[in-house]
């Protein structure tokens, strides 16, 4: 290291699915997080590993759209230009062929208990966001 220079933190993970190796994470996932329906227009990019938990990624995503602990949510990724597949807690970023830049949506329950998109079949959902319809 050159005088004043800090090192970059980076994780030892475990990769593979049937042989697992150890390998240093140079480059984590950094993902877009969307809020549905209360801050539909403020996206936020945060990078996260490959070996974190989807519930992490739900955790961090209500701490930057300020959604209380007690909140009911669920985590959708975007596979496709207007379509959406919500995703396991418990799995890992890679597990669920979760690539950088892609769109993480926090989909936030309403206060008499219905979900914004309701319209899902099947743990995928086509919401009709201005942006997904051309609309300005």
């Amino acid at each position: 290291l050159a005088d004043g220079s800090r090192p970059i933190g980076r994780k030892v993970i475990e990769w593979g699915m049937y042989e697992k190796h150890l390998k240093v994470e140079v480059y984590p996932i950094r993902l877009e997080l969307g809020c549905h329906p209360l801050h539909q227009n403020k996206k936020v990019f945060k990078t996260f590993s490959r070996i974190e938990k989807m519930s992490q990624v739900k955790e961090a995503a209500k701490e930057v759209f300020e959604i209380s602990e007690d909140k009911e949510c669920r985590l959708w990724h975007r596979y496709m230009t207007s379509r959406y597949e919500q995703v396991k807690e418990n799995d890992e970023l890679q597990e669920c062929g979760i690539y950088s830049n892609q769109l993480m949506l926090l989909e936030v329950k309403n206060v008499d208990g219905t979900w914004p998109r309701a319209t899902y079949t099947q743990g995928t959902m086509n919401p009709t966001r201005s942006s997904d319809r051309g609309a300005s």
